[in-house]
């Protein structure tokens, strides 16, 4: 499964992992501002390798997860993880990484928000697809409530550091999605 996109630039495509990406998910996954982001506490460089091994090998139509990494002119630049997927009502919580072994700037994120909009609902044929993102992460909340949603906001929900932060969740029907492709085609 590989979808291809082409900006004025660069073809982004859109693939599930394998083999040849353990190197680089380990990378991404060991870098201290990943963990501080995505894990509840701090991994073990032997979790982190049990991790990436899961991820690789997780089918989702069995796992009911999947791992989708974008390439931007044949390099890495993130992935999107599926988790949770529900085929009977047909949702998904996804998470969203964008490389930091990288520079990159919000066209980059909004890309891989698209790419990954356009796997949920035209690849997976999903229904809706939902995230959390931290309070402290306004870029982020920025980007993706171009087309998601606030549907919550846990007040003092996750510790971070010393404190305890918010955390909003976010989520997108395929209608959502279908109009904001139409608005901005225009």
């Amino acid at each position: 499964m590989a979808v291809e996109v082409t900006d004025n630039e660069a073809v982004f495509v859109a693939r599930r992992v394998d083999a040849r990406d353990k190197a680089t998910l380990l990378r991404w996954y060991g870098d201290p501002a990943i963990q501080a982001t995505l894990e509840d506490e701090h991994r073990s460089l032997a979790q982190l390798r049990q991790k990436v091994e899961d991820l690789v090998s997780c089918d989702p139509y069995e796992d009911c997860r999947c791992v989708i990494l974008c390439q931007r002119d044949s390099r890495p630049i993130g992935m999107a993880y599926f988790m949770w997927i529900n085929w009977i009502s047909r949702t998904a919580e996804v998470d969203l990484m964008l490389s930091p072994e990288l520079s990159h700037g919000p066209l980059t994120g909004y890309l891989m928000m698209v790419k990954t909009a356009d796997m949920a609902f035209r690849e997976f044929n999903l229904h809706k697809m939902y995230g959390f993102i931290y309070g402290d992460n306004r870029r982020s909340l920025r980007l993706f409530q171009r087309f998601m949603h606030v549907e919550a906001v846990l007040k003092a929900y996750a510790k971070r550091g010393s404190r305890y932060e918010d955390v909003h969740v976010l989520g997108a029907l395929a209608s959502d999605y279908d109009a904001f492709c139409k608005k901005y085609r225009q």
